[in-house]
């Protein structure tokens, strides 16, 4: 590949994603792209990204897809409780394929009105900590093949 070559390519790459990014109105559609396409490459029925909020000092729901607006309307978590403020906690990454039988689960309840039954939970970090988490939802059991799937996103900040 000649170097003017790698250069207009690069330069393509780089207006392919400015592309992208004015197609958006905002965090709020990117979250919502980011859920939808999360739930679609997973199999997954839904899913869900928790930020940490700078006004509570607790992580919230930002964007939801596949859920009840019972589900969505949970109060936010202190980081270390439940299932998703423990994986921002220790910015590591959570699989299970029986969501009732993880002691730390804090909202079991929830978790059988929606049908769900497994999940996995990917933080979303900066190179220091992390931030908030992508959770995928399912009724049936996830593949280890999806946590792969979504380890860039933790990887990425490694």
């Amino acid at each position: 590949m000649t170097a003017e070559k790698s250069r207009d390519d690069i330069l393509n790459r780089i207006f392919s994603i400015s592309e992208k990014i004015v197609a958006f109105d905002g965090i709020d559609d990117i979250f919502e792209h980011i859920v939808k396409t999360v739930t679609l490459l997973t199999g997954a029925e839904a899913a869900t990204i928790r930020v940490f909020d700078l006004s509570t000092g607790k992580l919230k729901i930002a964007k939801g897809f596949g859920l009840s607006s019972g589900f969505l309307s949970q109060p936010p978590i202190k980081i270390g409780e439940g299932i998703t403020g423990k994986v921002v906690l220790d910015g590591k990454p959570f699989l299970t394929s029986n969501v009732l039988e993880v002691g730390h689960c804090v909202h079991k309840e929830l978790a059988m009105l929606e049908g769900i039954r497994a999940v996995m939970s990917i933080p979303l970090k900066t190179k220091k900590n992390a931030f908030g988490c992508i959770t995928v939802y399912k009724k049936h059991r996830i593949l280890l093949q999806n946590m792969t799937f979504l380890s860039p996103v933790y990887l990425h900040r490694r």
